[in-house]
């Protein structure tokens, strides 16, 4: 005797009992009745939980980790992670390309710079942290391995992000520092960017 197991009208699975005695046939098939309708709700419950926790740690637009998986990630010693590397990323023209073609090109602009940057550094590590910032942070990682991911994303970026990095020397390194490190060549790099191109700056930043 068995019931089937549905989440919205779809089968996921069934429950049941071999060999039940016939006489207590109705009396059982109530019980597994109510033991599918526990186990579906259970599993709802389950599936509504990790659908709340992605929409709280995910950017929608990129599907990136967000700034509060960030704030919450590395909140312990950095010891476990040495060496511990980080990227933070700018893209350039943002503003240009929503003034002159739309927030719809900006935003597909946004995303492109998304896939690179998860197709290099891998998603798990990538986060938005608002606008046309990004932060990769790279645990265990030698400087080898981290300069030759580096070489790449500034292949693939091109002129359309500036980056600025930082590594942990020490074990006792501490993460606020490694972001203000990037975050300082991120800005030297950003600036170099508006002096090659001779862009104004004022004019094509959010």
């Amino acid at each position: 005797m068995t019931e089937p197991i549905k989440i919205n009208g779809k089968m996921v699975g069934f429950y049941g009992v071999d060999n039940p005695p016939k006489e207590k046939l109705h009396e059982i098939s109530n019980q597994i009745n109510m033991i599918e309708f526990m186990i579906s709700f259970m599993i709802r419950l389950r599936n509504n939980a990790d659908v709340l926790e992605h929409s709280a740690l995910y950017d929608q637009l990129t599907d990136c980790k967000n700034r509060k998986a960030l704030d919450w990630a590395y909140t312990e010693k950095l010891e476990k992670y040495f060496p511990l590397a980080v990227v933070m990323c700018d893209l350039n023209g943002l503003k240009e390309i929503n003034d002159q073609k739309g927030h719809d090109a900006g935003d597909k602009f946004i995303v492109q710079a998304a896939q690179t940057l998860k197709s290099v550094f891998g998603k798990r590590h990538v986060y938005r942290l608002g606008g046309d910032e990004f932060i990769a942070v790279l645990p265990n990682i030698t400087h080898p391995a981290f300069q030759k991911l580096l070489e790449t994303a500034k292949s693939q970026l091109g002129a359309t992000a500036s980056l600025g990095t930082s590594i942990s020397g020490t074990k006792d390194t501490d993460f606020e520092s490694l972001l203000k490190a990037a975050d300082a060549e991120m800005y030297e790099n950003k600036k170099q960017y508006y002096i090659v191109t001779g862009k104004d700056r004022r004019k094509h930043s959010l």
